[in-house]
């Protein structure tokens, strides 16, 4: 899309009794303002500016943490008096340097990128000066409507508490999201006058100004209004959000997985998962997260920004973060697989394991109570109970190699950097500080001895 973007995301959102910015509150467990962002730069936007308030300068922040690199310049505008949306746009105008503007709210986490797309086009295939995103519906809420002319042209954006006893049968609500020329934008937006009783200035009132200088108005018209539905305090994002998640679960229900509890599960929007899976009560899968076929994945557990392959079993209680599991692995109960780790085909993840940034190869097995960290696993290895690799000298960690179809007995430390060659066997106990070759036993632990006790 060839235009600029403004987002509006000064709104104190009162309702929320947060010092949070309403922006900023999490929805599908990243905050609200991300998701149209993703949103925009899909869409191939390289400039957006935001209209901040409260707090702002921690939502700037946020968002420039969390897009450096994206390739997007950035704009914040600080709006220090909160006088409506029309007040909050007219300030932010200068910063407007495209021919069109997408100018859409900071809390709307729904907004399908391909409406957003479609509104797009249409404005440019009927050569509009502004489009209005809208929505036919039972309840019209306290949504502002859609007035048109004996045309059918969208003459005017009527708010609720003006709505006229002819206009309040109208069911066509204003969803908040417009696109503009720029030049009729800055037009409307500076012959705004403040309304009501706090004295703000409209955004929908620039639809009327547009109209009024002969400007060609009309609608994009969606069919879903839960894409623009947007939380005003915390029971109605969590009610926003529990929908969510059980219209996703439903989804994937009608393609072949299996939801045990559809009020328990939480699925991400950008989540996949494979036909034949079974998915257990308090499952939550976030992120970009791929779930193979035939995936079995018990209660409780997360799973984030990470990659399950077909055939595996994660256990119940387990917690994995942007790594893979690859196909027929088994993982859990009460296992952390930490970012980057790759567990390999037919290994197994055993209850109380902890892996970090670690190769696992294919048929190992770290069954109970370990922790491996910063290390390469060749191919079925077998870890004893408790054995830990000692990775950290309190500055800088340290990488452990263990050899194909090596054996380390339980309770054995491996003080990295060290090397365990392949068949190498590593008796019970042991703390090994040397690297051990090929084919060798290596015991390094104290000699028992029993001496007759003294009373």
């Amino acid at each position: 899309m060839r235009c600029s973007a403004l987002i509006l995301g000064a709104g104190l959102g009162t309702r929320m009794k947060s010092v949070i910015p309403k922006v900023l509150h999490t929805f599908d467990n990243k905050p609200l303002i991300f998701h149209i962002i993703e949103k925009i730069v899909g869409l191939g936007v390289k400039e957006i500016t935001v209209v901040v308030g409260y707090r702002g300068w921690l939502v700037k922040n946020e968002i420039e943490k969390k897009f450096e690199g994206s390739g997007v310049r950035f704009r914040f505008v600080f709006q220090r008096h909160l006088k409506g949306s029309g007040r909050a746009v007219y300030e932010a105008r200068n910063f407007i340097s495209q021919r069109y503007v997408l100018v859409i709210s900071g809390d709307v986490p729904l907004v399908k990128e391909k409406t957003l797309k479609s509104m797009y086009r249409k404005f440019i295939k009927d050569k509009l000066d502004c489009l209005v995103l809208s929505c036919k519906v039972q309840d019209t809420k306290s949504y502002g409507r859609i007035i048109r002319d004996e045309k059918s042209n969208v003459r005017a954006i009527v708010e609720k508490d003006e709505l006229k006893n002819n206009q309040k049968k109208i069911n066509e609500i204003n969803c908040g999201i417009y696109i503009f020329k720029k030049e009729f934008l800055i037009r409307a937006v500076s012959r705004l006058k403040p309304k009501g009783k706090k004295r703000e200035y409209y955004l929908t009132d620039a639809v009327e100004n547009i109209y009024s200088y002969g400007g060609k108005v009309n609608t994009f018209v969606i069919d879903d209004e839960i894409e623009i539905t947007g939380p005003n305090s915390r029971f109605e994002l969590v009610e926003m959000e529990r929908k969510f998640y059980r219209r996703n679960a439903t989804n994937y229900l009608e393609k072949g997985v299996t939801i045990k509890d559809l009020d328990s599960v939480e699925i991400s929007s950008n989540s996949r998962i494979g036909v034949d899976s079974v998915i257990y009560n308090n499952v939550s899968i976030r992120g970009k997260s791929v779930i193979g076929k035939n995936v079995k994945i018990g209660p409780y557990v997360i799973i984030e920004d990470s990659v399950i392959e077909d055939g595996c079993v994660i256990k119940p209680f387990t917690y994995i973060t942007e790594s893979i599991i690859r196909k027929e692995s088994s993982v859990g109960p009460f296992s952390h697989i930490r970012p980057q780790s790759d567990i390999g085909p037919c290994s197994k993840i055993g209850n109380f394991s902890e892996v970090k940034k670690s190769k696992i190869g294919r048929g190992s097995k770290v069954q109970h109570l370990s922790y491996i960290g910063d290390t390469d696993m060749g191919e079925d290895v077998n870890i004893g109970a408790g054995t830990i690799t000692c990775n950290y000298d309190g500055k800088n960690k340290h990488k452990t190699v263990i050899g194909d179809r090596a054996f380390v007995g339980s309770n054995t430390n491996l003080v990295a950097p060290v090397k365990i060659g392949k068949d190498a066997l590593i008796g019970a106990g042991s703390t090994i500080t040397e690297d051990v070759s090929d084919r060798k036993l290596a015991i390094a632990r104290a000699r028992q001895v029993i001496k007759e006790r003294k009373k």
